[in-house]
């Protein structure tokens, strides 16, 4: 089991049939729907520091309104204000 999620875990910093900055973007919109303030400030910093730019992290909080609702979004408000000034 392990193995299995280090592979994965690996697997998401680089390019497999997803470009791995698509898969670092998805995270901090799994993290907001689960209502993780924190979660989501560290994978949105996560997701800068692999080359996300401001303009896909706000288009993914798009895509967290959608499926998830305001919650999810107000779950990233504090990271969204401080890490993209």
């Amino acid at each position: 089991m392990f193995k299995l999620y280090r592979d994965s875990d690996e697997a998401l910093w680089r390019d497999t049939a997803l470009p791995a900055k698509i898969k670092v973007l998805m995270a901090p919109a799994v993290v907001a729907a689960r209502l993780c303030p924190d979660c989501a400030e560290a994978q949105m910093k996560s997701a800068l520091h692999h080359g996300a730019t401001k303009e896909e992290i706000l288009d993914t909080l798009g895509v967290v309104y959608v499926t998830a609702g305001a919650p999810g979004v107000n779950a990233c408000k504090n990271a969204t204000k401080k890490l993209l000034k």
